[in-house]
């Protein structure tokens, strides 16, 4: 009898912690369902002044009518904190490097780095300078952002794993936001850090002979018929005054006892998911695709613009918010790519001419080697001086809220010091050419773009968006082309302390409507110049100015096929070398298959497999014996200069006495483990695409959800147009990290026939219908049409939500 009634206890309890449990689960499901915004129906709010109506499409694409430009940033704000607005928080918190009041000091090392850059001091200033004109366009906007949280049923389902909530959106941080991403359109492109590192720990000499030049063979975007006198062999940077993205790439260890509280699991879940890669995340650029087509070489008689920017792709949700603003009284349309937290279209089109940007990889960070005083760690070498540096007192807010960091940074009349003295007694400090840019000239400029008209002000737009480093392209109704590059170009000269100002608009590299009816770049060199320094890529480009001129005329179906080809025609100028290891080696069948390919990166390319893991094992074999840790970071164009790094004795092994190795004898290493590695596998059974949602690590959480998509195999290399750039997890495991972010074409024959597509969805939030649905036509190298005159909007649309004014 007392037998049974345990029995009957023990199950009455497990049926209560089940029932508790379903009902745990249940709630959450339905307050996660709650937090799915509304596309439908009617909404009375404060901050609209006449009613505006939001059509959405089958695959959540919004479409916003209003009578006025304010009521139309109004409600992009509104939509944006909608579909994205954790991740408006989290962009949020890291360019104001307010990341560990939500993750905790896990990421202690990334907030002083931005607190040390200081885009919310930016922003602050900028605050006090702003028009009345932009302070109300950002004031809807922010406004908008705020509505939503009033209105919303519940917040994302991120804020209950997390010790935060969602505060309400100001203008500074829309103004931190753009600081932070002209920041990083040039810092992901930036090798200074690198080269100031090997220049510490092999010398200058030696450290020169990895700089490279822009190759002779390699072409510019900008035609050589075009502009006259600004060509120069050489566009290295200078070693000198290079320094970087101070990111250093070790993993910060997290020292607590145990877990503090109910929240840290999730935190480090959170945190590890973002900073896997060791890269601050949210970052608007990384590398691009665009070339825009001339009427002559276009099938419809009317211009083309194809634009493909890459961004990491291993996030959900992807960065790219696609929306529609439309303001009849203030003659604003305008379709295309916005930042969440920011109301701006910095791809796209307005009926009238369309854009799109490539990273441009101009160096505008210097940094300065300064003398430390021996005897007084507070004061700098000015000349024959020594001066006092002047302080910053800032500080670091965690999740506890009785724990806080008290920070200094240091600055002197050559910029922001950004480490600590070195062993020499020395220490640097940067300039970066943002700090320079009038931030209510790139605020005006960035409205202006929706509505530009006609070249010469697209140009002097495009330039005035603060330090945005970018290669801006061009099209429009007319028939007309363009490329400029948006970049402030600094004019350096060695002999002084500082620059010389910036180059003159026409002085930068731009043109117009050329000759041979096309424009392209694929983060190449704009054009050769004594001024035109920085970190270009070399291998894309060959394939687009193959393509582009391969025929005389070109459709929308072609632009698309470009954008999905796999073909890595940079590795074709190695292949032969390649073979003649491979014979060397005595693998007659191989050699001949890779003298024979085409460079074909597809899943069941043999060739791209054993390539791609030589190419990874020669720079290994090569540098690690003399830059440890550093020769992962040797720029791949080192491949292009054989002869010099052999000149330069970087083929020996300094490890072996006995022995000087040869070229030879380190490619035919390479090439063993190569083939071993590699053993008969294809490439698609060695690279992988994985995405996944910063919670995905929380277990049944990602399955139940839908957080993760994939891994599944993956086609493509760094040199091909449908590019995969990816990092090697292991031997034989190559995962990629970033590739098409958004793919874009639009024939001005028809700018309702505009074709696009993302990664995964419009929606950051997990229970959307839109939260991965564009995935599969992305995968596919489909595409989703999306119109722009109101009445092929409203055909199209499969709901509409009426914003009113409340009374």
């Amino acid at each position: 009898m007392a037998r049974s009634k345990t029995r009957k206890i023990l199950s009455f309890a497990v049926m209560s912690i089940v029932g508790l449990a379903i009902g745990v689960a249940v709630s959450f499901y339905v307050l996660v369902k709650l937090s799915v915004p509304s596309t439908g129906g009617t909404i009375k709010t404060m901050g609209v002044e006449h009613p505006v109506e939001i059509t959405f499409d089958k695959m959540g694409i919004c479409q916003i009518w209003a009578e006025s430009e304010t009521d139309a940033y109004f409600a992009l704000g509104y939509q944006h904190a909608a579909d994205r607005m954790f991740q408006m928080d989290l962009s949020r918190r890291i360019a104001k490097g307010r990341l560990s009041q939500m993750l905790g000091d896990i990421t202690r090392d990334i907030d002083i780095f931005q607190r040390r850059i200081g885009h919310y001091r930016s922003a602050a200033k900028a605050l006090t300078t702003l028009s009345e004109e932009n302070r109300a366009r950002l004031g809807a906007y922010t406004d908008g952002v705020n509505a939503y949280k009033t209105h919303a049923k519940a917040l994302p389902f991120e804020y209950r794993f997390l010790p935060v909530t969602f505060e309400d959106w100001t203008i500074e941080d829309c103004l931190a936001l753009l600081s932070f991403q002209t920041w990083f359109s040039n810092a992901l492109m930036n090798r200074d850090e690198f080269y100031i590192e090997l220049e510490q720990k092999i010398g200058h000499d030696r450290a020169q002979s990895l700089v490279f030049p822009y190759p002779d063979w390699a072409p510019t975007t900008v035609p050589d018929d075009t502009r006259l006198g600004m060509h120069s062999p050489d566009s290295r940077p200078s070693i000198y005054r290079a320094f970087g993205s101070i990111l250093k790439r070790s993993e910060h260890t997290y020292q607590s006892g145990g877990y503090t509280s109910v929240y840290e699991p999730f935190q480090r879940a959170v945190a590890g998911e973002l900073f896997r890669n060791f890269e601050i995340p949210m970052q608007m650029t990384h590398s691009s695709n665009a070339w825009v087509v001339a009427p002559p070489k276009s099938a419809s008689g009317h211009a083309m613009l194809a634009s493909d920017p890459h961004l990491e792709l291993t996030r959900l949700p992807q960065f790219w918010y696609v929306a529609g603003v439309h303001a009849s009284a203030d003659s604003l349309d305008v379709l295309g790519v916005t930042t969440p937290g920011l109301p701006f279209f910095v791809m796209g089109h307005n009926g009238r001419a369309a854009w799109a940007f490539t990273a441009g990889g101009i160096d505008v960070i210097d940094y300065r080697e300064i003398e430390v005083n021996p005897s007084n760690a507070d004061e700098y070498r000015d000349g024959d001086q020594w001066v006092k540096f002047e302080t910053i007192a800032d500080s670091i807010v965690y999740s506890d809220s009785d724990k806080i960091d008290s920070l200094s940074f240091k600055t002197c009349r050559y910029g922001i010091v950004v480490d600590d003295i070195g062993d020499r007694g020395t220490t640097y400090a940067f300039h970066w050419a943002g700090f320079d840019t009038d931030m209510n000239q790139a605020v005006s400029s960035g409205f202006e773009l929706h509505s530009v008209r006609g070249f010469d002000r697209f140009r002097r737009v495009v330039t005035n968006l603060g330090a945005l480093d970018a290669n801006m392209h061009y099209a429009d109704i007319n028939g007309n082309i363009g490329y400029q590059l948006t970049t402030p170009v600094p004019i350096r000269d060695e002999n002084s302390d500082g620059w010389n100002g910036y180059l003159d608009l026409d002085a930068t590299p731009h043109a117009f409507n050329p000759s041979r009816g096309w424009l392209a770049s694929c983060n190449n060199l704009p054009e050769r110049g004594d001024n035109i320094r920085g970190h270009f890529f070399t291998n894309r480009i060959l394939s687009i100015f193959e393509l582009l001129g391969s025929k005389d005329k070109f459709t929308v179906d072609d632009m698309r096929a470009f954008q999905s080809d796999i073909n890595d025609r940079y590795w074709l100028r190695f292949t032969d070398d390649a073979a003649r290891i491979l014979d060397l080696m005595d693998q007659p069948a191989i050699a001949d298959s890779v003298r024979e390919w085409d460079g074909y990166c597809g899943l069941q390319s043999r060739q791209a497999a054993i390539l791609n893991v030589y190419r990874a094992r020669l720079k290994t074999i090569t540098f690690t014996d003399e830059l440890g840790g550093l020769a992962s970071q040797v720029p791949d164009r080192w491949i292009e200069c054989i002869a010099q790094v052999d000149s330069a004795g970087w083929f020996d092994d300094v490890s072996t006495d006995s022995v000087i190795e040869s070229y030879d004898n380190i490619a035919m290493a390479a090439m063993k483990e190569a083939l071993k590695v590699t053993d008969g596998k294809v490439w698609g059974q060695m690279q992988s695409l994985e995405m996944q949602h910063p919670l995905s690590m929380i277990p049944v959480l990602s399955g139940l959800m839908g957080l993760t998509i994939g891994p599944e195999p993956w086609p493509g290399s760094p040199g091909t147009l449908r590019a995969s750039f990816y990092r090697q997890a292991a031997d034989d495991k190559f995962e990629t990290m970033a590739g098409p972010s958004w793919r874009f074409v639009v024939d001005f024959a028809d700018v309702d026939a505009a074709q696009m597509v993302l990664p995964a969805g419009n929606s950051g939030n997990p229970m959307s219908d839109h939260f991965r649905d564009f995935y599969p036509l992305w995968r596919a190298n489909e595409y989703w049409t999306v119109p722009f005159t109101r009445d092929k909007v409203t055909a199209s649309s499969a709901s509409i939500l009426n914003l009113e004014p409340e009374a």
